[in-house]
């Protein structure tokens, strides 16, 4: 699992090919990078979700950094200011991460799905709370809908660790906090592109959890398990590739597929990776967990329309004001969107907030 901030470019017209290319890509990625993820935890003998995101924030280095040298875009020029406000993000960025890898080492994949699809919830929660936010009514009954898919799959669910339970409800409000500190600190400000972001984060992120393994004595755990050898280094070093691959392709996917056509992709991602969780690590199909699961993704669907009709009001009459005042489009150098404040993403582009988070929570 990964995720990042950034503001997505806008549909390009006239790339029906390209778009349904890296639509079923991104796809394709998302259900892998939660499969073969569970697998790994559960198959593979290595139940270790720290290490794992280490893996993902390795990789996703590479990745980026080898993209920035062969000139897919400008790595940004950075001050004090920039680090003394990157650093702090950076541990919340890798709690989010870590929380959400031991949340699937946790419980069951289809239950893990569904209780993501909380997310909303603890932003309006906390929003509210602590903001003064105010949502319309309309996003009431999404909400609704979605509880009583998270309800209807846990009653369905004969049995489930309590405490792998309140992790993945913890890792949804940390990945909620997440975005909206995203959206109202100055890491919105510092007008980086995704690959801008990720080319700072990624290796500070990676650093911060590799600490936190030797301190919990996971990484010692590693070098004294038997059972981890070369083909968990293999199974590993692929999940690494995707991890990356999934960042790449849900920025490219946001930036050629129209919203309502990622709300479905992603309503139906989360099914699909239900259903095979079931089928591949032993879930049972009983009534009330099929029911939540189809609730819950219909209440996630109805929450991304229902989000789309609330902001487009807000664009039509404020679009053209909002340029003149910024000074026009904010794009970097390569055509990368920049990450601005109050931008309509909530910026979770790493492989396990997913690209249809990106409604949900604000992802990622």
């Amino acid at each position: 699992m990964v995720v990042m901030s950034a503001s997505s470019p806008p549909p390009e017209a006239g790339s029906g090919g390209t778009g349904a290319m890296y639509l079923s890509l991104w796809f394709l990625a998302n259900l892998s990078i939660t499969i073969y993820g569970k697998a790994a935890f559960a198959l593979f003998s290595f139940p270790y979700p720290i290490a794992m995101t280490v893996v993902h924030m390795l990789f996703t280095s590479i990745g980026i950094h080898a993209l920035a040298f062969f000139g897919a875009f400008k790595p940004a020029e950075t001050s004090k200011e920039t680090w003394e406000t990157v650093l702090p993000f950076s541990l919340v960025f890798s709690m989010n991460i870590w929380l959400s890898n031991a949340s699937l080492n946790a419980i069951a994949v289809e239950l893990h799905q569904v209780v993501r699809t909380t997310i909303p919830l603890f932003t309006m929660a906390i929003s509210g709370l602590f903001f003064g936010v105010v949502y319309p009514l309309s996003v009431v009954p999404p909400i609704m809908t979605v509880m009583a898919g998270v309800l209807m799959t846990l009653s369905g669910t004969p049995t489930f660790d309590t405490f792998g339970l309140i992790i993945a409800v913890f890792s949804c409000a940390v990945s909620s906090l997440k975005g909206i500190i995203t959206q109202r600190s100055q890491v919105g400000s510092l007008g980086l592109s995704t690959f801008q972001l990720l080319y700072l984060m990624a290796p500070l992120a990676g650093a911060e959890l590799f600490v936190l393994s030797v301190l919990t004595g996971e990484f010692r755990q590693i070098l004294e398990n038997d059972n981890v050898n070369m083909e968990t280094v293999g199974h590993l070093t692929t999940l690494g590739v995707i991890a990356f691959g999934l960042n790449v392709l849900s920025f490219k996917t946001a930036g050629v597929v129209q919203p309502l056509t990622m709300n479905v992709a992603g309503a139906l991602k989360e099914v699909t990776t239900s259903v095979l969780g079931i089928l591949i690590f032993g879930g049972v199909f009983g009534f009330w967990n099929v029911a939540g699961i189809l609730t819950a993704a219909v209440g996630a669907f109805m929450y991304g329309l229902a989000m789309k009709q609330m902001k487009a009001p807000q664009s039509d009459s404020g679009g053209a004001r909002r340029l003149s005042q910024s000074g026009g489009d904010k794009r970097g150098p390569h055509g990368f969107s920049r990450v601005s404040q109050g931008s309509d993403s909530d910026m979770e582009v790493f492989a396990h907030d997913q690209l249809d988070d990106l409604e949900k929570e604000d992802d990622v």
